[in-house]
């Protein structure tokens, strides 16, 4: 039967008794009142059945609908397991659209005729009932709940009005129990953190909405400061009292507990340092008191201010460590040059004193202007270094600083008479038709420098007889890098994983520092290269790394020059 004018009326009146009535948080209450409300709409509505399914969304991949309460005119309540845990789209696809859209959505269902989808048409055959009538409830722009009313009328059997008065009551529910469930949020929220705060908190202030202290509460056996009776303006300082008056009436507006640092005084009326929650009143409080709970952290500022200047120790430490890793490099480099023109002035001065032609050591003062030439080098380079914090890529022709390499060891070749062959299987250091690499010319030319000498050294410690070292030059398997290999005939590297010798401060030389190769590694690493060794399968040992053939942008930061 229609619904006439007086029950639209009486449901108009529930939805504005329900308004005006602020629910009870506990879950059985929640229940109650749905059922309550349910009922109300089904009799009112006089349908066969009606039931109430709750939108679920949070930490799902798709909503669900779950049966919350429902109605029967005959008492028999069938469809409560059907209805458990649903998605939403078993409703029908067309059915869906319209219920999102704020519309209500009509169906029946017969044996020739399905209804929306094949849930309802199950729902409709356990009733026993032809007509299903589904209104929405509609909160902050979601779906929130569906009422469904089971009938056997058509389409007319509820008129415009009676669903929008259904949706009305259904908003009006949906309402009470979201702000039931943030109470309850709110409440658990608010228990714990007492249980926290009688084990944390050293006291609690009541504070009403004017500002008045009424009350103060101790906790962990300590006493409080005398300020009952106070305004809450007379106990913090006046730096803090407009902060924690704004915060009182945010918390108490958004009913969300707030926490800010403040200064007050303590029990013996001496200015000290405070970490403050406040806790909001309850919704149904009729005085609207206000909670909050203090912690005196003056120790854990003090603590703060400490680890805030040890922090800064640490900084400069750090900071004079990477200057420190940047002298040592500089000076390792700077040594072979000023080495050689050590060696190259004594055999100059040799021969001057034996009155030899100028013609038989201006060979030599050309190696001294070399050196000097190099030293220069890598004293601009760390100038540019310090002043850009980058690595100066350039393209640089392989050949020239394997002759450059070659020729300002010339002093130690003599010396422990070692030979030294380059190889060239794929002409990447032909004078015409040379390989250019992407490399820092002066601190790569400084690694085969260091790997040359090394070797040499290494040949002379084992007396190795006949001491031999060989340049290689070759691409790489992907034919984006070179290879540059150095490899000797001495005694090779006595250690399961040859690559350790990379290692900072790892040496075999009673008088080594154990950073030559360590910055080798740094140099080549920075261009995105990388260096390795490994022992030759006869003897001796061959150290290699690999140069781009493409340009790389490099910056140097501090990370990479306090390996």
């Amino acid at each position: 039967m229609p619904v006439s004018e007086i029950d639209q009326q009486a449901m108009l009146d529930y939805s504005l008794q329900l308004s005006s009535t602020l629910p009870d948080s506990s879950r059985g209450a929640l229940g109650l009142l749905a059922s309550e409300a349910i009922r109300v709409i089904g009799e009112l509505s006089h349908v066969a059945h009606a039931h109430l399914l709750i939108i679920k969304s949070r930490n799902r991949s798709q909503p669900v609908a779950t049966l919350c309460a429902e109605w029967s005119a005959s008492g028999n309540l069938p469809v409560g397991a059907a209805l458990q845990e649903v998605p939403i789209p078993f409703f029908g696809d067309t059915a869906l659209k319209c219920l999102q859209q704020g519309n209500s959505f009509f169906t029946t269902f017969d044996e020739r005729n399905h209804a929306c989808s094949k849930l309802v048409s199950g729902l409709l055959r356990e009733l026993n009932l032809t007509s299903c009538e589904m209104i929405p409830v509609i909160s902050t722009g979601q779906l929130t709940a569906i009422i469904g009313l089971a009938h056997n009328g058509n389409s007319e059997f509820l008129c415009d009005q009676t669903r929008r008065l259904i949706q009305l009551t259904g908003g009006v529910l949906m309402q009470s129990v979201l702000f039931a469930r943030r109470e309850r949020k709110r409440r658990r929220s608010h228990f714990q953190w007492k249980r926290v705060a009688n084990g944390a908190c050293d006291f609690a202030l009541r504070v009403n909405l004017q500002g008045e202290i009424i009350r103060a509460l101790p906790f962990r056996q300590t006493n409080p400061p005398n300020v009952k009776g106070l305004l809450l303006s007379e106990f913090v300082s006046p730096g803090s009292a407009e902060a924690i008056r704004d915060m009182i009436r945010d918390a108490s507006e958004t009913t969300e507990p707030r926490s800010l640092q403040i200064f007050g005084i303590n029990a013996n009326g001496r200015p000290c340092s405070y970490a403050v929650r406040i806790e909001p009143p309850a919704h149904k409080s009729r005085f609207r008191i206000v909670t909050l709970y203090l912690t005196n952290n003056d120790l854990e500022r003090a603590h703060e201010a400490e680890l805030c200047d040890l922090r800064s120790q640490l900084s400069r430490a750090a900071r004079l460590s990477i200057l420190g890793n940047i002298a040592t490099e500089f000076a390792h480099q700077l040594a072979q040059p000023l080495q050689a023109i050590s060696n190259h002035v004594f055999t100059i001065i040799s021969r001057v004193k034996k009155n030899e032609s100028p013609e038989s050591f201006l060979k030599c003062v050309e190696a001294v202007e070399t050196s000097a030439n190099h030293a220069g080098d890598i004293i601009r380079s760390l100038r540019d270094f310090l002043t850009n914090r980058r690595v100066p890529i350039a393209p640089v022709r392989l050949s020239k600083m394997i002759t450059h390499a070659v020729a300002m060891v010339e002093v130690q070749m003599d010396r422990f008479g070692t030979i030294i062959n380059v190889l060239d299987p794929e002409e990447l250091l032909h004078p015409r038709h040379g390989q250019d690499v992407y490399v820092d010319e002066v601190q790569t030319t400084h690694v085969l420098i260091n790997l040359l000498v090394n070797a040499m050294e290494a040949c002379s410690d084992a007396e190795t007889l006949n001491p031999e070292i060989t340049i290689t030059a070759k691409l790489d398997s992907s034919r984006k890098n070179a290879i540059v290999e150095v490899s000797d005939n001495g005694p090779g590297i006595l250690l399961k994983n040859p690559d350790g010798v990379f290692d900072r401060f790892f040496t075999t030389k009673s008088e080594g520092f154990g950073i030559g190769l360590a910055i080798c590694r740094d140099v080549i690493e920075r261009q995105h290269g990388s260096i390795h060794a490994h022992n030759n399968p006869e003897k001796g040992c061959c150290f290699w790394f690999t140069l781009s053939l493409g340009p790389t942008e490099t910056k140097l930061d501090e990370s990479s020059t306090s390996h």
